[in-house]
């Protein structure tokens, strides 16, 4: 089934002029980013005319150059991390906040598994499909890093309230132990008062208790005993200390007054003074892991961004690689379109001399050859110097430079072909489009006989059924283009049968078949290296 996919080359040989040559427009950068394959912060663009002429193998190795020499930032931040974090980390556990930092050396493994899967991938969609998950590490590190903040407010209100309660706690012992005193020292000095109020009555008390025993003996009279004047004066006795102790105490409470307002005060003051001290010491030590926390991140974050600056403007042995294939593919599409232009310079060397001799100052097809290479040359040592400075400005100015020259050579081309007839344009033409029909017809047979083989495989795993299921998108894919292919082809065979009217449009009519060979030709890259995964 692969070797029969191999045969078709999609070349449509002998084809006439081909006047409308902008190969420049979608060969290094890409004016319709919907119509190439981009892949996140990378910036990897696989335009539609480099998978034109590029194999999937090319195109792949041109992602996964370019992903090697970008991933060298997410790895540097990576580095920083892993250099920086475990500062962190204690800072955290001094802080006693337990909290698991993510681990940089997960995110490197990850990291060049993608790498590898990038650069082991059977087609360049599958690849740019990868990159993502290079970017995907980025994102997912930078978030993690952005959560602690998040993660830690709770952390901290929960350490502020274990500080409170530990202030609290610490302070109540203190402040029972000062009440305690306090109403040790008040109950002394209301005994002491006590004492000098019974002191200073107890006279007036036993002389009244005094008279009334008398009045008590005159009146049981001289032969009362003692019991019973005992027992007469008991309760006088009990009605005078009641009276003595509701005196004392409201003496007592009247001149202890102040005393306890005094006391309850100054114990306030000591609590308050106390609490506040303790909790600036506590805060204090708190707000200083706290800073030593914010100090271990901000350095962590500081180092992340030198590190990947540094990444980013050094000369490294992959972003040379990078360059390398960068330019060397470049130019390899250039010249794969410079092989067509030639061929149709060299048909029209007749209308060329045709113009120089009614306007001298008009370029022969020699001239126009020459400079044609000068031209490519030119992009090429711009497209080098640029990539070897870093400078990307650079690039893209001499593609854009390169552009120009190409939009006059197509107008310069255009003119010496106004004076070919219709009838020339399809001769040239014929072979070209007969071997297309033959290729495509064929193809055509071949599509569905593939398409039968991937249905009839049977037991496939997960990872062989994922591929099968591209193969067959593919399979699809390619008998809907050679479907439209043989549309085209039918259109300017048709237009050739009475040729006549403005050469121009038939130009253009055979420039669609030609054009419509491109998403084709990538189709069939792209089966070519399903069929070689499968059977691998």
């Amino acid at each position: 089934m692969r070797r029969r996919l191999l045969q078709r080359r999609w070349v449509v040989v002998g084809a006439a002029p081909v006047l409308a040559l902008a190969i420049v427009a979608g060969l290094l950068w890409q004016r319709e980013p919907s119509a190439a394959q981009t892949a996140g912060a990378l910036g990897i663009v696989i335009p539609d005319a480099a998978k034109g002429v590029l194999t999937q193998a090319e195109l792949v190795e041109a992602v996964c150059a370019t992903s090697r020499w970008r991933a060298g930032e997410l790895f540097a931040a990576v580095d920083a991390v892993a250099a920086k974090q475990p500062a962190a980390q204690r800072a955290l556990v001094d802080a006693g906040i337990t909290y698991a930092l993510p681990d940089p050396e997960a995110m490197r493994r990850r990291g060049n598994e993608t790498l590898a899967a990038i650069c082991a991938a059977p087609t360049v969609d599958q690849a740019v499909a990868l990159v993502g998950k290079l970017t995907d590490i980025n994102v997912e590190m930078e978030a993690a890093y952005r959560a602690v903040g998040t993660a830690l407010g709770p952390e901290g209100d929960k350490r502020s309230k274990e500080i409170s309660d530990q202030v609290r706690a610490s302070i109540n012992v203190v402040v029972d132990q000062k009440r305690t005193q306090a109403e040790a020292d008040i109950k002394v000095e209301a005994q002491t008062i006590a004492d000098g109020i019974v002191a200073t009555k107890k006279a007036e008390y036993e002389a009244q208790l005094s008279a009334e025993a008398s009045t008590i003996v005159a009146g049981l009279g001289k032969n009362a005993s003692a019991g019973a004047v005992q027992a007469a004066l008991a309760p006088r006795i009990a009605a005078v200390q009641r009276q003595a102790e509701v005196e004392i105490k409201a003496a007592v409470d009247a001149a202890l007054k102040d005393r306890i307002a005094s006391t309850e005060a100054r114990l306030k003051a000591e609590i308050e003074a106390l609490a506040q001290q303790t909790a600036n010491g506590e805060r204090a030590k708190w707000e200083a892991k706290g800073r030593a926390i914010q100090v271990a991140f901000e350095a962590m974050g500081a180092e992340t961004v030198a590190r990947v600056e540094a990444a980013r403007k050094a000369d490294t042995p992959e972003r040379r690689a990078a360059a390398e294939v960068r330019v060397r593919l470049a130019m390899k599409v250039v010249d794969a379109y410079l092989v067509e232009a030639r061929k149709s310079v060299n048909a029209a060397r007749a209308e060329f001399t045709a113009l120089k001799a009614a306007n001298p100052s008009a370029l022969d097809a020699d001239q126009v050859l020459a400079q044609m290479q000068a031209a490519r040359n030119e992009l090429e040592q711009k497209l080098r110097a640029a990539m070897l400075a870093g400078d990307e400005t650079g690039f893209n100015a001499a593609t854009l430079g390169f552009q120009r020259y190409w939009e006059n050579f197509a107008k310069d081309l255009d003119a010496a072909a106004g004076v070919w007839t219709p009838a020339r344009v399809c001769t040239e033409a014929k072979a070209g489009l007969a071997d297309a029909r033959t290729q495509a017809v064929a193809a055509q047979g071949e599509l569905k006989t593939a398409m039968q083989s991937a249905r009839d495989v049977k037991d496939a795993n997960a990872q062989q059924q994922a591929i099968l299921d591209d193969f067959k998108g593919a399979l699809q894919t390619a008998s809907t283009q050679v479907d439209a292919f043989l549309g085209t082809v039918n259109a300017a065979e048709q237009a050739c049968v009475n040729p006549s009217g403005d050469s121009r449009s038939l130009i253009a009519r055979l420039d669609a078949v030609r054009s419509a060979q491109t998403p084709l030709k990538s189709t069939y890259d792209r089966i070519r290296a399903l069929a070689d995964a499968l059977q691998k």
